[in-house]
């Protein structure tokens, strides 16, 4: 809410910019949230505002007194009165970029801060010029999203801070992980590129995690083995080979019996061909994102112990017409996605 106490930067990280922006430096802040906070909530009934096509939530963007969706750009204007009770109880919640900026300007008045974003950058020039400017040293704090997470050479960063490093790690993905490894470690390396060393901060509420332990010890070997044996224990890629079947359509009730349609023939398959150790069907589930552009989606996940069966399975599927009749009566689509990239 408005009057919500600003806590972004912790103390050490508060202390680590004071003493880099007294020796003239430059620093880099990250995290990979947009907006200045994640959803808005009624305090009075515990409504969510949500997105009316799409199961996600809208985030509060302050600037430009909108809420938005993140994933089919819906917006509506910042409101005090819940939708359900009417009551003038609405708070905003969580972390977004935009109140990064907010508190930096407060704690730092004097600091010329710049926050580099897709709701800041609209053009590749206006990316440039920031950069620029960053190059130029006209700029002593650069905050930003992913997008100021590889690929800069700024020889004046003395200091790189991340904050809210445990984003990623809820993501229902078994790579998620390595996709929180990966970005900490390309965020580190903005820090200490000219002649004296840098300095990495990362703010974290689980500090013994894994992929937070390896990116401070700058030991990539020894996350490779540790991520390799999770997956070799739980049967994830590169173990196995896998499938993503997507159904979606506009009603609920139809994606779901097409989702089983095809669950019960990819398990029929599965026996007739005598897979039934060596491969494995889980489903049919709703999407972690249920609705999205007012389509219902089901996702039904297949995993083979070789590249052989799979193609085999989906063959089979692709190639028999009674499955598209059936998903075309009910008004749904199926997409097949080998080695799902993302699940969400």
């Amino acid at each position: 809410s408005e009057g919500q106490a600003l806590c972004v930067l912790s103390e050490p990280l508060r202390q680590a910019l004071e003493r880099t922006l007294r020796d003239g430096r430059q620093a880099m802040l990250f995290l990979n949230r947009r907006g200045y906070a994640t959803f808005a909530l009624c305090d009075a009934c515990g409504h969510v505002l949500g997105c009316p096509h799409c199961t996600v939530s809208l985030t509060l963007h302050k600037s430009s007194g909108a809420l938005r969706c993140h994933q089919c750009g819906h917006a509506r204007p910042v409101c005090q009165t819940c939708p359900r009770c009417a009551e003038e109880s609405v708070v905003s919640l969580g972390l977004g970029l935009e109140r990064v900026e907010q508190e930096v300007q407060q704690v730092f008045p004097k600091a010329a801060v710049a926050r580099l974003d897709s709701d800041t950058v609209g053009s590749p020039r206006e990316l440039s010029d920031v950069l620029e400017r960053m190059r130029a040293r006209e700029l002593d704090i650069l905050l930003g999203t992913q997008m100021i997470a590889k690929g800069h050479d700024f020889p004046a960063v003395a200091l790189v801070g991340v904050i809210l490093a445990d984003i990623g790690l809820s993501m229902p993905d078994f790579r998620a992980c390595e996709r929180t490894f990966q970005t900490l470690t390309q965020v580190a390396g903005r820090a200490g590129r000219g002649e004296d060393r840098g300095r990495v901060l990362i703010q974290t509420f689980n500090p013994d995690h894994p992929a937070v332990v390896f990116a401070r010890q700058h030991d990539s070997e020894g996350f490779v083995r540790y991520e390799l044996q999770v997956r070799r224990r739980y049967g994830q890629p590169p173990f196995t080979r896998t499938a993503l079947l997507g159904i979606r359509g506009q009603r609920v009730d139809q994606v779901e019996t097409v989702a089983r349609h095809v669950f019960d023939y990819v398990t029929r398959a599965l026996a007739h061909w005598g897979l039934q150790e060596t491969c494995s069907v889980l489903g049919p589930a709703p999407a972690p994102i249920e609705r999205l552009k007012d389509n219902y989606r089901y996702h039904v996940y297949l995993k083979t112990d070789t590249a052989s069966a799979r193609a085999k399975l989906l063959g089979a599927l692709q190639a028999d017409l009674s499955v598209r009749r059936f998903a075309s009566r009910h008004h749904c689509l199926i997409r097949i996605e080998v080695d799902p990239q993302s699940f969400l």
